[in-house]
């Protein structure tokens, strides 16, 4: 059995080693029963006019931005530029294999379809990637429906893999989303061969929001 986890947030970054904690602890559960497991760590930094205006001396707001270099943001554009982004790179963590892209936004980061859409291309990207390194997954588990596993849904109807999903999020709660956003985390999690919640309020919140079967599954703790 081979399973690719896609978190929708960076996994155990250096930065940030809390982010992805969860994520982690499954997949080293799975990994000591032989199962296979890779993952992918998407994180779009930059946009278009963040680096511009880091360069032209405005306020550094981007937090990847604030602590480098002039030549190093030039660095960073001039890649944009010639079509050297998303960033590609492998490591492992504990003896996962992991695939780590870097996205850069050309239009407007601020909106939330713009954000899923850039998303879901760095993704692919990494996708491409880990498959050249490691064969198609059996099944993928996507954790967060923003972005996993709208991505998720995108690989099963472009390749036929099958996907679960894990929701952690309170902002499925909080954030009234536009319907065409609405629209692709119904459709993710109508297409998933399971759903689950990290706890039961979660649970019946999507249930009857996004027309789905939804089971409570509580993250693991380690040793």
């Amino acid at each position: 059995m081979h399973v690719l986890i896609i978190p929708s947030e960076e996994y155990v970054p250096e930065h940030t080693p809390g982010a992805g904690i969860f994520q982690h602890d499954q997949a080293l559960a799975l990994k000591s029963k032989g199962i296979k497991i890779g993952v992918l760590s998407i994180s779009n930094r930059y946009s278009l006019v963040t680096v511009v205006k880091s360069l032209l001396s405005f306020s550094i707001k981007n937090k990847w931005l604030r602590d480098l270099s002039f030549f190093s943001r030039l660095n960073i554009l001039l890649k944009a530029i010639f079509g050297q982004f998303p960033l590609i790179s492998k490591r492992q963590k504990d003896g996962i294999n992991v695939i780590d892209a870097i996205g850069f936004y050309w239009g407007d980061s601020s909106k939330k379809m713009h954000q899923i859409n850039k998303w879901v291309i760095t993704a692919e990207r990494a996708f491409q990637f880990y498959v050249k390194e490691n064969g198609f997954p059996d099944i993928i588990h996507a954790h967060n429906v923003l972005s996993g596993g709208i991505f998720a849904n995108h690989l099963k109807r472009k390749y036929g893999v099958n996907y679960i999903i894990t929701e952690h999020s309170s902002d499925l709660e909080n954030i009234e989303f536009r319907e065409e956003v609405h629209h692709l985390i119904k459709i993710a999690y109508s297409n998933s061969s399971k759903n689950f919640a990290v706890s039961n309020s979660l649970k019946s919140f999507l249930e009857p929001k996004y027309n789905c079967s939804v089971d409570f599954l509580p993250n693991i703790l380690s040793d």
